[in-house]
């Protein structure tokens, strides 16, 4: 009996040594290192899920004056990310994005996520031509903002400048000017 319990103990230690560890299924797609590779159109519910990206969401605490702003806004704008998930400055500038936001609120933003290889080419149909030359992100993350008429408003690559929030209320103020102009004549 002892004899069987060492051989098995055995066939377990062997066994983990010679099977492959793979990625997470829904996580799959390539890995580097450690880091799940998300490639195609992702979501913040898949990202949460790779380390350390809902750490750095809620880490980020958004500027109330800039979120109040983007509150007010009454327009539609359209974000479209090219992202990561194995970058580094994808995982500290997206979930901070998508935190502000959720803090904003109010339907006027829509966020499109694409996960790129380390080609930084995007596969993806539902992917707008328009938005990148030949589809390749120059760098990631690259979050661009479109308008109602898919006209690009502004853009982040790889690190903003300022504050997310900062940056979408500085990026859709002309286009706000404008609509209430628009509205009032």
């Amino acid at each position: 009996m002892r004899r069987n319990v060492r051989i098995g103990a055995l066939t377990i230690v062997l066994a983990a040594l010679v099977v492959p560890v793979h990625p997470v299924p829904a996580l799959a797609g390539g890995a580097h290192g450690s880091q799940p590779m998300l490639v195609g159109r992702v979501s913040w519910a898949q990202l949460e899920k790779v380390k350390g990206w809902q750490a750095s969401y809620d880490a980020y605490r958004p500027d109330p004056a800039a979120l109040a702003a983007l509150r007010a806004v009454k327009g539609h704008y359209r974000i479209v990310v090219v992202l990561g998930s194995w970058c580094s400055d994808s995982r500290r500038e997206v979930p901070r994005l998508v935190k502000v936001l959720h803090e904003a609120g109010g339907g006027h933003f829509s966020l499109e996520m694409y996960g790129v290889d380390h080609s930084l080419r995007v596969h993806d149909p539902a992917f707008p031509k328009d938005v990148l030359p030949g589809l390749k992100a120059e760098r990631v993350p690259t979050i661009v903002v479109l308008d109602r008429d898919g006209q690009e408003l502004g853009r982040v690559v790889e690190t903003a400048e300022r504050p997310l929030e900062t940056l979408l209320n500085t990026f859709v103020a002309p286009e706000e000017r404008r609509e209430r102009r628009w509205k009032s004549q």
